[in-house]
């Protein structure tokens, strides 16, 4: 693979990993102040993962970037780390007027769809690295 062609690998894996994020974040956000009744507070889902979406993102660049190289494995089970650090902060259950919800099999299919997408990785990583030697 030519630089360009890392580089612009990289832009778009960053960008679609960041927006699976943050779409993923902001659905629990929304859940979670619906059961509380509390109003939606955009500013303040920003600020709270602000800095986790950024090292997503670097991640995402990364993995991008080392298209075919053997160094993308490490940056590829980075990135699922910290999806599962993501998804373990999560509480399971949410409490509201008396009302417990368990929300951990949405927890769940939300850290599969995001495993799926770390393997299907780890497959183009590896029909990378056979194209481009």
């Amino acid at each position: 693979m030519r630089v360009r062609d890392r580089l612009i690998s990289g832009a778009v894996n960053a960008a679609t990993d960041v927006l699976l994020l943050i779409l993923m974040l902001i659905l629990y956000s929304l859940l979670s102040s619906y059961m509380a009744h509390l109003p939606i507070q955009f500013t303040s889902i920003i600020t709270e993962y602000i800095t986790l979406i950024a090292a997503f993102a670097v991640l995402a660049f990364l993995r991008g970037l080392l298209a075919g190289h053997v160094l993308a494995y490490p940056v590829i089970l980075g990135e699922a780390t910290l999806i599962t650090a993501i998804f373990l902060s999560i509480p399971g259950t949410i409490t509201a007027y008396g009302v417990t919800v368990n929300i951990t099999p949405l927890i769940y299919f939300l850290w599969s769809v995001e495993m799926a997408w770390v393997v299907y990785s780890i497959i183009d990583q590896f029909n990378n690295t056979l194209l481009d030697p």
